[in-house]
């Protein structure tokens, strides 16, 4: 290739003085500095005197500032040039110990003639030179950039092993080469044993050469020359900027460092940052700058319009080049703003083209400073500036190169806001306009099913979505029911095209470029949503606000039509794993239940209150991991699915069942939150989409659940955790005594024995011996085994009857008969104080029917509605004075101060007259003066009340001492505090 390079040639006569310094983290000292601005002859630095000879002119910098840099221009083009000469009468050291840094920006016109092997330095042909330096006699010397060589070369004298100084001829071939137009800054750096030369090209990338290529000898020069000033057949014609020298060597990561301080123009705007997007705004117009067209092509006009009609037309990458000019590329469909033709004449129309190679200095262009944090566009071929045609505040606006301009040729680049959307969350994608979601049309599970916009109480599923980014920053959309992405049907171009699901891939009608409007904020923040493919955005229907109304792609938008909020679907209530849940209706409050106690398959479910539910109502919740989940009874085990026995599992109405888990479709189910009522979700079948809703919205106890296309309240669900770890205090019981609500007796045996069939019964009493203490084994699923402290048997439903009234016996333990578990939870509201005690097997309660008396039998029921179904659990602790005797705390009880004034009441009274336990002590009493107690005999009748007690009660009334046997305590503090229940012993020997 031959072409044409107008050389860059200065002569300057320069007596070199560096000093040798040792390498430091900061640069070294600069010891000569030419800046090199407005044309001027010469830049003073310390010590040293200057003249010049030719023709001096200012000229466009790398940063496209005029008069940034000085150009060169010889009168005579065959002989001799410009020149400056810089000198300085001080000696040199010896050149082998000479350590320095040279930084230099030149221009290159158009590159020639790239050589493909060495070609030795001089030669009696015309040759045009960046530079000449070298170093015999302490001068060194650079060859470069001629008309036949156009790579960078360098001598060097230094002492051989003989004393005698020889040359290391080094000439860089790729990629150390000016085969680009634009400028170029050199680097070198050298000291006695290494020279290294770095170079950037216009396009930003760095290359670097070390060579060693044997000595030659050449005349000694005594110069330094950057040109060909007296030289032998020299043209001088240069462009040239920032000559700087360091008095030492640099690191690689030093001359990055000079490299990037050069990049940046002084007192200059915020420059755009590579890898972000703008819009760039007209100063003028306050119109953005946009394509005429939503296509591909080449040679797309650029014009003017507003950002709502723009699509993703309007956004913009900038790419920064190491010469300081950018390339600006169309985020859309990634060319680059050139001219629409090589010319240099005003009104040549800017276009976009796929112009990457960087012999096309058209499409690259300088950003020089403007007013108010504006800039303006200076293309790099022509000199002119992008302004809009005859300065028109109108939209459709040719944008087109002139070389004047006020407002009309300024530019502010705004950023443009990108979200990053996580891929582990669901979201809605809710129009700003109507308020209503984007909703795959009629339930449809296809490919081809379009998009419409609707309320959350009519899509179910068919409104979640899920968002995977790629690595350009463009999303899928995918239907968190169907898995299927959203894309431009037939990848159109056309206004109107309808938007649908497909199968996933890696196609660009199926990718969105999601970003911010200039009007969105912190407090309103919404999006565009614009098809990678065509650049149009997603709109509704002429702006409708009808649910129903279809999505399809549009160019523009009309009053927030096509602006998007990316609303979370919030599924943390029910992410964690291991936990129970009642399933709350909100419209009837009932709870999503079993329709029968046991655990067979195709049970149904339906809504029943809690006293009705027995475990039926206790659900866990198992994820997937594409975030679907298994809704498993806790009570059973089994998963709620649909009923598999109709033929068609899309139709309305289609009735849920429990069945052991599967991996089938329609036992997973999507859990949403709706956008409308916090706290409340709509539990979707992942096959369908469908929402399950309560039958005919009936507030009934048994109503059916089944799922249907539509529902209000009664399709909405919240989910209610349930403790199933019972404890006092806060303590996690593993032994425990249970009193009933009703009576206010323990759970025991009759008889107290450790025979099989001992039955479980509600006694007053608390004896020392442990008889209604009972040891909790809780196993892996949370359920527990009751075993009585006393025989170490198992608390078990007699012959695992599902019958209502059956027996609640001790047996011998049977480590996996489900007759023998427990699931003991917290009551609902307002019995939230309380527990209660079901059988695995039936799922029933443990209930004493509405007795007060001593030694009734607690047996297994499904109504839990009387407070007989309800338990209250307590601590039991040693007591001090008798290591046989037991003590129970209420848990409803919560003394006062615990750390220091705990009341403690002893187990034991026997008024012997021995001093020893002849009081009822309760420890810590003083410190509640308000107190009072009552002591009560088994049946319950009071035999001693007092109030402001003082430990001197000795087990007597009116005089007479009380038989031995137990009796019962309670204690108000008198403080507020709960009031705390025991017993004591009363013993006369």
């Amino acid at each position: 290739m031959a072409i044409y390079m107008r050389p860059l040639l200065m002569f300057i006569f320069l007596i070199l003085s560096v000093a040798s310094q040792s390498h430091a983290q900061a640069l070294p000292p600069l010891v000569h500095q030419l800046n090199l601005d407005d044309g001027s002859a010469y830049d003073a630095t310390t010590g040293q005197t200057g003249t010049v000879s030719g023709t001096l002119v200012g000229a466009f910098d790398r940063f496209g500032i005029q008069n940034g840099a000085t150009f060169f221009q010889s009168s005579n083009q065959t002989n001799q040039g410009t020149g400056i000469k810089l000198s300085k009468s001080t000696s040199y050291p010896d050149a082998y110990n000479t350590k320095f840094t040279v930084s230099v920006w030149v221009y290159c016109d158009l590159a020639d003639s790239i050589p493909s092997g060495p070609v030795p330095f001089p030669t009696g042909s015309i040759y045009e030179q960046i530079f000449n330096l070298h170093d015999q006699n302490r001068v060194l010397n650079y060859n470069g950039i001629a008309k036949n060589w156009a790579t960078l070369g360098l001598d060097r004298y230094i002492k051989n092993t003989a004393g005698v100084y020889s040359n290391w001829y080094l000439w860089n071939y790729e990629p150390i080469q000016f085969d680009q137009r634009g400028w170029y800054h050199i680097i070198t750096t050298a000291s006695q044993y290494f020279t290294r030369i770095y170079m950037y090209k216009p396009d930003g990338n760095m290359v670097c050469g070390m060579t060693y290529m044997g000595t030659q000898s050449i005349d000694n020069n005594f110069i330094v020359t950057l040109g060909a000033y007296s030289m032998e057949g020299g043209s001088a014609i240069a462009y040239m900027d920032d000559f700087k020298m360091y008095s030492d060597t640099v690191s690689k990561a030093q001359v990055q460092q000079i490299h990037n301080n050069d990049l940046v123009p002084p007192g200059s705007s915020p420059r755009p940052v590579t890898g972000k997007i703008y819009r760039i705004k007209n100063v003028n117009s306050g119109l953005y700058l946009s394509l005429t067209d939503f296509n591909w092509t080449d040679d797309n006009d650029a014009v003017q319009r507003p950002e709502r009609y723009a699509g993703s037309s309007c956004l913009w990458q900038v790419i920064p080049l190491s010469s300081g000019n950018v390339r600006i590329k169309n985020v859309f469909n990634g060319k680059l703003l050139a001219l629409a033709s090589y010319s240099t004449d005003n009104g040549i129309r800017v276009s976009v083209w796929e112009r990457e190679s960087p012999t096309t200095p058209d499409a690259r262009w300088h950003l020089i400073d403007a007013p108010n944090g504006s800039f303006r566009l200076q293309n790099a071929y022509s000199g002119k500036f992008a302004v809009v045609k005859d300065a028109l505040p109108t939209e459709w606006a040719n944008i087109i190169q002139y070389d004047s301009g006020e407002e009309n040729s300024q530019w502010i680049f705004e950023e443009v806001s990108l979200p990053d959307f996580s891929e582990d969350k669901d979201f809605f994608i809710v129009n700003k306009r109507s308020g209503l979601t984007t909703t795959l049309t009629s339930y449809g599970l296809s490919n081809g099913t379009g998009i419409n916009q609707n309320s959350d109480g009519y899509a179910g599923a068919t409104q979640v979505w899920k968002l995977k980014k790629d690595d350009k920053g463009l999303y899928q959309m995918i239907s968190k029911l169907t898995d299927k992405q959203l894309q431009v049907n037939d990848a159109s171009f056309d206004n109107g095209a309808l938007i649908t699901q497909w199968d996933q891939g890696d196609y660009i009608q199926g990718k969105w470029r999601i970003f911010e409007p200039s009007y969105s904020n912190s407090s309103n923040r919404c999006y565009y949503i614009a098809n990678a493919n065509s650049g149009k955005i997603m709109v509704i229907t002429g702006g409708s606000t009808t649910s129903g109304d279809p999505i399809f792609q549009w160019s523009g938008e009309d009053g927030m039509n096509g602006a998007w909020s990316f609303q979370e679907s919030n599924t943390t209530p029910v992410l964690a794993p291991g936990k129970v849940y009642r399933i709350v209706n909100r419209n009837s409050g009932q709870y999503l239940s079993l329709s029968d106690f046991n655990n067979d398959n195709n049970t149904a479910a339906k809504q029943n209150i809690e006293a009705f539910s027995g475990a039926g109502h206790l659900f866990k919740l198992i994820k997937d991991g594409e975030g679907r989940y298994d809704i498993v009874n806790f009570y059973t085990g089994k998963s709620l699915q649909l009923d598999n026995s109709v033929a068609n599992l899309s139709a309305d109405e289609v009735g849920l069942r429990q069945k052991k888990q599967q991996q089938n479709d329609y036992q997973k189910w999507i859990i949403s939150e709706l956008r409308s009522t916090p706290g409340y979700f709509h539990i979707s079948n992942a096959l369908t989409g469908k929402p399950i809703v309560v039958q005919n919205a009936s507030s009934a106890y048994g109503a059916q659940v089944f799922q249907y296309w539509e529902n209000g309240p009664n399709g909405d669900w919240q989910f209610q955790e349930v403790d199933i770890t019972p404890k006092v205090n806060g303590q996690v019981l593993t032994q425990a005594g249970f009193s009933n609500k009703h009576s206010g007796m323990f759970l025991d045996l009759s008889p107290r024995n450790s025979t099989n069939g001992a039955a479980a019964v509600q006694i007053l009493e608390l004896e020392v011996f442990g008889w209604n203490l009972w040891n909790l084994n809780r196993q892996a699923d949370g359920k527990y085994q009751l075993f009585n402290s006393m025989t170490n048997k198992l608390l078990a439903v007699e012959f695992s009857s599902l019958d209502n009234g059956a027996v609640i016996w001790q047996w011998q333990a049977n480590q996996t008969a489900a007759n023998g578990r427990w699931i003991i939870f917290q009551a609902a509201a307002p019995n939230q104080d309380y527990w209660r005690i079901a059988n695995e097997n039936s799922g029933k309660y443990a209930i004493v029917n509405n007795s007060t008396s001593s030694s009734s039998a607690v047996v297994q029921w499904n109504y839990g509605g009387a407070d007989g179904a309800l338990w209250v659990p307590h601590v039991a602790t040693p007591s001090s004075s008798n290591t046989s005797a037991l003590s129970m705390k209420n848990s409803l009880s919560v003394p006062n101060n615990p750390d220091t004034h705990q009341l403690e009441a002893s187990t034991l009274v026997s008024p012997n007259g021995d001093g020893n336990n002849d009081k009822f002590i309760i420890k810590n009493i003083e410190y509640y003066p308000n107190n009072s107690i009552k002591i009560f005999d088994k049946v319950g009748r009071v035999l001693y009340s007092k109030k402001r007690y003082a430990n001197d009660w000795d087990a007597s009334i009116n005089g007479s001492l009380l038989s031995e046997g137990t009796y019962y305590y309670v204690i108000d503090p008198g403080d507020g505090s709960p009031t705390i229940k025991g017993f004591i012993n009363v013993i006369r020997n």
